[in-house]
């Protein structure tokens, strides 16, 4: 996943799979259960947990369907699960720092990175629009910041 693809990913299940995968272990096999096939002619996948086993949603061509009573975590809008992830940064040698900022008059969250230690100046951000809940929007710039770690080689 690019870094152009990550800053434009929107709160949502998609976005809480991709961190459930790149980060947590969780991988994509190909469900044979007959309710997971009856979803789509062209084969479906399952997120499977490396705790839980299957879970509860499939992906067909890029897009995920996820069903009622699904177990992926809410990373990208629940301070619960947003804390598993500044955990996982921790337990990797990246912090985070975090706020809210008025940028011209469009209120945004922001989460600057970076490793532990680091210089200040080699920190990089993740910026997202506040347009409701502004905890949800450091949720969802928290979820951003894993995939960017994610893709620079720190997996689950």
């Amino acid at each position: 996943m690019t870094p152009e693809q990550i800053d434009v990913m929107e709160a949502g299940r998609e976005i809480d799979a991709a961190v459930a995968v790149e980060c947590f272990g969780y991988e994509w096999r190909k469900d044979r259960r007959a309710w997971a096939r009856k979803l789509s002619e062209d084969g479906n996948f399952g997120l499977w947990s490396p705790k839980n086993g299957p879970l509860v949603a499939t992906r067909r061509e890029g897009e995920i369907c996820v069903l009622s009573g699904d177990r992926i975590p809410h990373y990208s809008t629940d301070p619960a699960a947003a804390a598993d992830v500044k955990r996982w940064l921790w337990e990797r040698g990246w912090e985070t720092d975090s706020g809210w900022y008025d940028r011209e008059g469009e209120l945004t969250a922001e989460v600057y990175y970076g490793r532990r230690g680091g210089a200040t100046d080699e920190a990089e951000i993740i910026i997202a629009p506040i347009t409701g809940d502004p905890i949800a929007a450091e949720c969802l710039c928290l979820a951003r910041v894993a995939l960017a770690v994610a893709g620079k080689g720190e997996k689950g």
